[in-house]
């Protein structure tokens, strides 16, 4: 008789928080997380041995007229032979440039290596990048093996297989990076009242991608 419904007890102590947080922080989003809770974050200082690890590469593009304030985004994520996933880099940058961004996206496969998978979301974004994109690997010679991922307008569907690898402890972030800072509040404020998700885009399907194979 002295069992409390925990998912109403935890529904309102988050309602709380949210409140608190909006009226009196003028932050409308939970530090601790809600879909991603801080405790799933790992981190590693070593990567995989080069002879045990596959290489993804997963882009979240904003170059729509509607889409001005948010960012292009790319995950670099590591996966190695017992299938955690680490995540060695973000690339995150505004532009509207379809040279720029094709330019960007093979810069950064070659900085990891030019032997990374690369996952492109398929839709008007990627057809108007297209050309671009391969005009430019013709121009210099460099030739990224690329695969179009389904779209998914469900953030929350789509970010589902990324939330369970970390609640798996599958997922580590690179210790001390630049970018982890952005990452963090991104992820702890998804889906709670977060300005930008793009990181988390990227990072749900960097994860879809490498679960592909």
């Amino acid at each position: 008789q002295f069992r409390r419904d925990t998912t109403q007890v935890d529904s309102a102590a988050l309602g709380q928080q949210r409140w608190w947080a909006a009226l009196y922080q003028q932050a409308p989003a939970i530090d601790d997380g809600v879909f991603f809770r801080k405790e799933m974050f790992k981190f590693y200082t070593h990567e995989p041995h080069l002879l045990e690890r596959a290489v993804y590469q997963a882009w979240d593009f904003a170059i729509t007229e509607d889409q001005q304030s948010d960012y292009t985004v790319c995950v670099t994520g590591i996966q190695d032979v017992d299938n955690n996933l680490f995540v060695a880099d973000i690339t995150r940058f505004k532009s509207s440039d379809s040279f720029v961004i094709a330019d960007a996206i093979i810069d950064t496969w070659v900085k990891h290596g030019s032997c990374a998978l690369i996952g492109f979301e398929d839709g008007q974004i990627w057809k108007t990048l297209k050309a671009v994109f391969l005009r430019r690997c013709e121009e210099r010679r460099v030739y990224p093996p690329h695969e179009l991922l389904v779209p998914l307008t469900d953030k929350a569907a789509r970010a589902q297989p990324l939330r369970g690898l970390m609640q798996g402890g599958k997922v580590w972030f690179k210790e001390k990076a630049a970018w982890w800072e952005e990452a963090r509040k991104e992820m702890t404020q998804f889906l709670s009242g977060g300005k930008h998700d793009d990181i988390v885009d990227a990072l749900a399907w960097m994860a879809r991608l490498s679960l592909t194979h």
